[in-house]
């Protein structure tokens, strides 16, 4: 265990889900733990996909900026009436 921590940096014995497991004392509550613990990571991935979209937006705008004016650009993503 002190082989991973100086390699991670990181104390498992001090880390918030070993707390947490520790004062677990059924297989119900463990079992509650870790499916918080999925839905937490699930929200975070849901989020990850959010600001994916949101940074390939910008770089796509980004682009074309550079190669034209904002009117012309908007006239490139949208349809003219």
């Amino acid at each position: 265990m002190q082989a991973y921590e100086k390699r991670v940096g990181i104390n498992l014995a001090q880390h918030h889900l070993s707390v947490q497991l520790r004062s677990c004392d059924t297989v119900q509550s463990i079992s509650t733990l870790l499916q918080g613990q999925v839905q937490a990571f699930s929200d975070f991935r849901e989020n990850d996909k959010v600001v994916k979209s949101i940074n390939t937006t910008v770089s796509i705008i980004t682009q074309l900026s550079s190669v034209a004016s904002l009117p012309d650009a908007v006239g490139l993503v949208r349809q003219r009436h």
